[in-house]
């Protein structure tokens, strides 16, 4: 579950912190920024399901579009970066381990996950500039080693609670120099290659993108009722990202006359009538 957003300037704001809950009402004025926090989980989800790991942050594509990054930047301002931080519990307790060692030990567990990110523009692009993960106390991140540099460094701190030794070691051998973050939420793929006990950072990565999987974009609740509805007698899988193939599959299953029911040894409805129930 989400417990926190926070970043700054993105669209109209130049800071936002929200704590979250089961249950979060958004309440403003028009122009106050309401969508713009909406739109910021929609570019966290619509960058991990981009398929060009080049891509910094997807700004375009089926939940959102931003335009450049200068039109999703504060106040156009291409000379500040964006920095974001968001926070889930999860719903189980995630273990990191250590397989380097001849007996898997354990770095850090705990559902509380946080991913810190930082963005800035380059070229008139959006490039990753640091990145950073904490499980609980245990906190891993990935740093420029000099503020212009092209080379990063892999650094951990763990608690004493948990293993007070714990670092990264690089493989024999590979002194090659470790690249930047990926898609802005990622560790490149050197990481795990040049350090032979960080592969545990693909299950950080995976815990993130799960808890981003979780979440669902309902809206626009803005679409405008049709007057009239063309059906091709075509059979959707889904009822679309804006629900705009609902009146389809209505259609397709009211033909095949379709039937549902509400748990075991209760009767069948047809599909409009489900429907209605769960409208009602």
């Amino acid at each position: 579950m989400l417990t926190r957003l926070k970043f700054t300037n993105f669209k109209s704001w130049a800071q936002a912190d929200m704590p979250c809950g089961r249950v979060t009402g958004i309440f403003g004025t028009n122009s106050s920024g309401k969508t713009s926090l909406i739109q910021y989980l929609l570019l966290l989800k619509q960058t991990k399901d981009a398929t060009d790991r080049n891509l910094t942050l997807a700004l375009n594509g089926d939940l959102v579009n931003l335009g450049t990054i200068k039109d999703a930047i504060h106040r156009h301002d291409e000379t500040v970066d964006i920095r974001g931080t968001v926070a889930f519990r999860l719903d189980n307790e995630l273990s990191l381990t250590d397989a380097s060692e001849k007996r898997s030990a354990l770095v850090a567990k705990g559902d509380q996950l946080k991913v810190r990110t930082r963005t800035v523009i380059r070229n008139r692009a959006p490039s990753a500039d640091g990145l950073r993960y904490f499980l609980n106390d245990a906190d891993f991140w990935l740093k420029r080693k000099k503020p212009e540099s092209s080379e990063f460094q892999l650094l951990a701190q763990v608690p004493s609670n948990n293993n007070n030794e714990f670092r990264f070691v690089r493989t024999p051998g590979r002194a090659w120099q470790l690249p930047g973050p990926v898609k802005s939420y990622a560790f490149p793929d050197q990481a795990r290659t040049y350090f032979q006990n960080a592969s545990f950072l693909a299950d950080l990565e995976a815990a993130y993108e799960a808890a981003l999987d979780h979440m669902y974009y309902l809206g626009p609740l803005r679409e405008i009722p049709q007057r009239d509805y063309l059906w091709a007698r075509s059979r959707p899988s889904d009822v679309g990202r804006r629900g705009e193939k609902a009146i389809d599959a209505i259609l397709a299953a009211t033909e095949a006359e379709e039937k549902r029911n509400l748990g075991k040894k209760t009767r069948l409805m047809p599909f409009q009538e489900m429907i209605a129930h769960w409208l009602r």
